[in-house]
Protein backbone atom coordinates (compact mmCIF):
# COMPACT_ATOMS: atom_id res chain seq x y z
CA UNK A 1 0.00 0.00 0.00
CA UNK A 2 3.09 2.05 0.32
CA UNK A 3 3.18 2.40 -3.60
CA UNK A 4 -0.47 2.93 -3.89
CA UNK A 5 -1.61 6.29 -5.34
CA UNK A 6 -4.30 6.13 -2.71
CA UNK A 7 -2.64 4.32 0.47
CA UNK A 8 -5.84 3.98 2.57
CA UNK A 9 -8.08 1.03 2.22
CA UNK A 10 -10.85 2.91 2.87
CA UNK A 11 -10.69 5.13 0.13
CA UNK A 12 -11.58 2.23 -1.89
CA UNK A 13 -15.60 1.54 -2.46
CA UNK A 14 -15.54 -1.74 -3.72
CA UNK A 15 -12.50 -5.26 -3.86
CA UNK A 16 -12.75 -4.87 -7.43
CA UNK A 17 -11.33 -0.73 -7.01
CA UNK A 18 -8.55 -2.13 -4.45
CA UNK A 19 -7.17 -5.06 -6.61
CA UNK A 20 -6.91 -2.61 -9.49
CA UNK A 21 -5.23 0.10 -7.50
CA UNK A 22 -3.20 2.79 -9.39
CA UNK A 23 0.39 3.33 -8.17
CA UNK A 24 2.16 6.50 -7.20
CA UNK A 25 3.88 7.98 -10.44
CA UNK A 26 7.55 8.04 -8.54
CA UNK A 27 7.00 4.24 -7.96
CA UNK A 28 8.20 3.31 -10.79
CA UNK A 29 11.02 4.94 -12.13
CA UNK A 30 11.65 4.42 -16.16
CA UNK A 31 14.55 3.46 -17.69
CA UNK A 32 16.25 5.33 -20.50
CA UNK A 33 17.03 1.89 -22.26
CA UNK A 34 15.19 1.03 -25.45
CA UNK A 35 13.35 -1.12 -23.96
CA UNK A 36 11.43 -1.02 -20.51
CA UNK A 37 9.39 -3.90 -18.97
CA UNK A 38 5.88 -3.41 -19.11
CA UNK A 39 4.63 -4.86 -16.23
CA UNK A 40 5.09 -6.67 -13.08
CA UNK A 41 5.90 -10.20 -13.39
CA UNK A 42 8.09 -12.73 -14.47
CA UNK A 43 9.09 -13.54 -17.44
CA UNK A 44 8.17 -16.98 -18.80
CA UNK A 45 9.30 -17.35 -22.07
CA UNK A 46 11.60 -15.84 -24.57
CA UNK A 47 12.93 -16.19 -28.06
CA UNK A 48 13.26 -15.40 -32.20
CA UNK A 49 9.42 -16.85 -34.13
CA UNK A 50 11.20 -19.02 -36.79
CA UNK A 51 9.12 -19.25 -39.98
CA UNK A 52 6.01 -17.63 -38.93
CA UNK A 53 5.90 -20.20 -35.70
CA UNK A 54 6.34 -20.05 -31.49
CA UNK A 55 7.41 -22.63 -29.86
CA UNK A 56 6.76 -22.27 -25.82
CA UNK A 57 7.38 -26.01 -24.64
CA UNK A 58 9.55 -28.27 -26.97
CA UNK A 59 7.62 -29.69 -29.48
CA UNK A 60 4.77 -27.74 -28.98
CA UNK A 61 4.15 -24.52 -31.29
CA UNK A 62 1.80 -22.17 -32.92
CA UNK A 63 1.02 -19.84 -35.86
CA UNK A 64 2.09 -16.39 -34.38
CA UNK A 65 -0.66 -15.41 -37.12
CA UNK A 66 -3.40 -17.69 -34.93
CA UNK A 67 -2.36 -15.34 -32.02
CA UNK A 68 -1.82 -11.98 -33.44
CA UNK A 69 -4.89 -12.26 -35.75
CA UNK A 70 -4.60 -12.93 -39.87
CA UNK A 71 -4.54 -8.76 -40.44
CA UNK A 72 -1.20 -8.29 -39.11
CA UNK A 73 0.97 -7.42 -41.46
CA UNK A 74 4.84 -9.07 -40.46
CA UNK A 75 6.86 -7.34 -42.86
CA UNK A 76 10.68 -8.23 -42.26
CA UNK A 77 13.31 -7.37 -44.14
CA UNK A 78 14.87 -10.12 -45.13
CA UNK A 79 18.47 -10.67 -43.54
CA UNK A 80 17.90 -7.27 -41.58
CA UNK A 81 15.67 -7.79 -39.02
CA UNK A 82 14.06 -10.79 -36.98
CA UNK A 83 10.94 -11.38 -35.25
CA UNK A 84 10.95 -11.95 -31.17
CA UNK A 85 8.01 -12.69 -28.33
CA UNK A 86 8.20 -12.21 -24.67
CA UNK A 87 5.56 -13.79 -22.41
CA UNK A 88 5.55 -11.78 -18.90
CA UNK A 89 3.30 -13.63 -16.21
CA UNK A 90 1.59 -11.46 -13.97
CA UNK A 91 0.47 -13.29 -10.40
CA UNK A 92 -2.27 -12.59 -8.58
CA UNK A 93 -0.55 -10.59 -6.29
CA UNK A 94 1.26 -8.22 -8.81
CA UNK A 95 0.42 -4.52 -9.79
CA UNK A 96 -2.43 -4.89 -12.70
CA UNK A 97 -2.07 -2.21 -14.65
CA UNK A 98 0.62 -2.71 -17.94
CA UNK A 99 2.43 -0.01 -19.58
CA UNK A 100 4.06 0.73 -23.08
CA UNK A 101 7.81 -1.17 -23.13
CA UNK A 102 9.01 1.51 -25.80
CA UNK A 103 8.14 4.21 -28.58
CA UNK A 104 5.89 2.92 -30.90
CA UNK A 105 2.63 3.45 -32.57
CA UNK A 106 -0.45 1.10 -32.50
CA UNK A 107 -2.86 1.01 -35.76
CA UNK A 108 -4.68 -1.85 -35.49
CA UNK A 109 -7.23 -3.61 -32.05
CA UNK A 110 -7.86 -7.11 -32.40
CA UNK A 111 -10.45 -8.73 -30.02
CA UNK A 112 -10.25 -12.25 -29.82
CA UNK A 113 -13.12 -13.82 -27.91
CA UNK A 114 -11.95 -16.67 -25.81
CA UNK A 115 -11.68 -19.15 -23.32
CA UNK A 116 -10.69 -17.95 -19.35
CA UNK A 117 -8.35 -20.77 -18.64
CA UNK A 118 -5.58 -20.42 -16.17
CA UNK A 119 -2.23 -19.01 -17.33
CA UNK A 120 -0.33 -20.44 -14.11
CA UNK A 121 3.25 -21.58 -15.73
CA UNK A 122 2.01 -25.13 -14.32
CA UNK A 123 -0.90 -25.00 -17.36
CA UNK A 124 1.03 -23.20 -19.73
CA UNK A 125 3.59 -26.24 -19.61
CA UNK A 126 0.36 -28.89 -20.61
CA UNK A 127 -1.32 -26.60 -22.83
CA UNK A 128 1.09 -24.62 -24.35
CA UNK A 129 -1.16 -23.37 -27.37
CA UNK A 130 -3.68 -21.95 -24.41
CA UNK A 131 -2.69 -18.24 -25.34
CA UNK A 132 -4.75 -19.17 -28.89
CA UNK A 133 -7.79 -20.46 -27.06
CA UNK A 134 -7.98 -17.78 -24.27
CA UNK A 135 -9.84 -14.27 -24.77
CA UNK A 136 -7.08 -11.46 -25.82
CA UNK A 137 -6.75 -7.89 -27.22
CA UNK A 138 -3.69 -7.69 -29.27
CA UNK A 139 -2.49 -4.16 -29.91
CA UNK A 140 -0.51 -4.43 -33.70
CA UNK A 141 1.61 -1.50 -34.92
CA UNK A 142 5.38 -0.12 -35.76
CA UNK A 143 8.69 0.32 -34.00
CA UNK A 144 11.46 1.92 -35.36
CA UNK A 145 12.25 -1.31 -36.18
CA UNK A 146 9.27 -2.56 -38.07
CA UNK A 147 6.34 -4.50 -36.37
CA UNK A 148 5.36 -4.46 -32.94
CA UNK A 149 2.61 -5.75 -31.11
CA UNK A 150 1.48 -5.68 -27.66
CA UNK A 151 -1.33 -8.09 -26.36
CA UNK A 152 -3.23 -8.43 -23.06
CA UNK A 153 -4.33 -12.16 -22.14
CA UNK A 154 -7.20 -13.23 -20.38
CA UNK A 155 -7.44 -16.06 -17.34
CA UNK A 156 -9.73 -17.29 -15.31
CA UNK A 157 -11.36 -15.01 -13.04
CA UNK A 158 -9.75 -12.33 -15.20
CA UNK A 159 -11.80 -11.46 -18.29
CA UNK A 160 -11.82 -8.29 -17.99
CA UNK A 161 -9.31 -6.27 -19.95
CA UNK A 162 -9.10 -2.38 -20.12
CA UNK A 163 -7.26 0.09 -22.50
CA UNK A 164 -7.49 3.59 -22.01
CA UNK A 165 -7.08 4.28 -25.86
CA UNK A 166 -10.89 2.93 -26.66
CA UNK A 167 -12.65 3.47 -23.67
CA UNK A 168 -15.83 1.19 -25.71
CA UNK A 169 -13.91 -2.07 -25.86
CA UNK A 170 -15.71 -4.28 -23.80
CA UNK A 171 -14.45 -7.55 -22.89
CA UNK A 172 -15.55 -10.72 -21.12
CA UNK A 173 -19.41 -10.16 -22.27
CA UNK A 174 -21.10 -13.65 -21.94
CA UNK A 175 -24.13 -12.57 -24.63
CA UNK A 176 -21.18 -11.34 -26.80
CA UNK A 177 -19.00 -14.21 -26.75
CA UNK A 178 -22.36 -16.42 -27.46
CA UNK A 179 -23.58 -14.37 -30.33
CA UNK A 180 -19.74 -14.53 -31.92
CA UNK A 181 -19.59 -17.91 -31.55
CA UNK A 182 -23.30 -18.53 -33.46
CA UNK A 183 -22.32 -16.22 -36.21
CA UNK A 184 -18.50 -18.00 -36.43
CA UNK A 185 -17.34 -14.58 -35.74
CA UNK A 186 -13.85 -15.07 -34.00
CA UNK A 187 -12.10 -11.68 -33.71
CA UNK A 188 -13.49 -7.65 -34.20
CA UNK A 189 -10.71 -5.18 -35.19
CA UNK A 190 -10.54 -1.73 -34.72
CA UNK A 191 -8.77 0.79 -36.79
CA UNK A 192 -6.16 3.00 -34.37
CA UNK A 193 -3.53 4.92 -34.90
CA UNK A 194 -2.55 5.84 -30.99
CA UNK A 195 1.65 6.81 -30.46
CA UNK A 196 3.29 5.17 -27.09
CA UNK A 197 6.16 6.42 -24.49
CA UNK A 198 8.00 4.47 -22.37
CA UNK A 199 6.49 3.86 -19.13
CA UNK A 200 3.15 5.17 -20.63
CA UNK A 201 -0.14 3.14 -19.35
CA UNK A 202 -1.76 1.33 -21.74
CA UNK A 203 -4.45 -0.48 -19.89
CA UNK A 204 -5.05 -2.81 -16.71
CA UNK A 205 -6.39 -6.34 -15.81
CA UNK A 206 -9.41 -6.59 -13.64
CA UNK A 207 -7.43 -9.83 -11.26
CA UNK A 208 -4.52 -10.24 -13.27
CA UNK A 209 -3.31 -12.31 -16.61
CA UNK A 210 -0.28 -12.41 -19.29
CA UNK A 211 1.34 -10.04 -21.60
CA UNK A 212 3.10 -11.16 -24.71
CA UNK A 213 5.24 -8.87 -26.76
CA UNK A 214 6.42 -9.71 -30.54
CA UNK A 215 8.57 -6.88 -31.95
CA UNK A 216 11.22 -6.83 -34.95
CA UNK A 217 14.83 -6.55 -33.16
CA UNK A 218 17.95 -5.18 -35.47
CA UNK A 219 20.23 -8.12 -36.11
CA UNK A 220 24.28 -6.88 -37.00
CA UNK A 221 25.27 -8.44 -40.24
CA UNK A 222 29.42 -9.58 -40.35
CA UNK A 223 30.44 -9.73 -43.92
Amino acid sequence: MDEALEPSFESYPSFSAFFNRRLRDDARPISTAEIVSPADGIVLHYGPVEEGRIEYVKGHDYDVKEFLGPDAHLEQKRGQTQLYQMVIYLAPGNYHGFHSPTNWTASQQIHHPGLLLSVKPSVLDQIPHLFCLNERVVLNGRWKHGFFSMSAVAATNVGDISIEADPTLKTNVKRRLRNAAADGVKWSTFSMNHSYTPGQRVGDFRLGSTIVLPQMENITLLV
